[in-house]
């Protein structure tokens, strides 16, 4: 859902693209390589590789790993100076979100937590009918 929300639209791009299931991998990034003409920006399965490798070429993350990662994955773009945007839940403890904080005010990153999933024109259908 996270590739083809952005993949629709025209003035997103890509810069990389890892996922660790391979099935998911594979269906959203045909969907991604369509939108941007056939080139496809798929890097690795393994996001920490991806951030090791190109580093200095990426400003921020998107995380919507499995949610037991997702603390995992946006400290690590965090350490690393990146903006991180986030999919609930950001954490299981207060410790660890307390950590989370700490780290991106050190670094001056912006961060944000969202749920696409609630962000579609349905949903805002769904609550104006209420």
């Amino acid at each position: 859902m996270l590739a083809t929300g952005f993949a629709s639209r025209e003035d997103c791009q890509f810069a990389y693209f890892c996922d660790v299931d391979r099935k998911m991998y594979d269906s959203r990034a045909k969907g991604i390589a369509a939108c941007q003409g056939g080139k496809m920006p798929v890097y690795a399965a393994d996001f920490r590789k991806m951030l090791d490798e190109l580093d200095k070429s990426i400003e921020a993350v998107t995380v919507g790993t499995p949610d037991h990662t997702h603390t995992v994955a946006a400290m690590d773009a965090m350490r690393r100076g990146k903006h991180v945007y986030c999919e609930k839940p950001l954490a299981h403890s207060i410790g660890e979100i307390r950590a989370l904080m700490a780290t991106a005010h050190e670094r001056k990153v912006i961060t944000q937590l969202g749920n696409q999933g609630h962000s579609s024109n349905d949903i805002r259908s769904l609550c104006e009918w209420i």
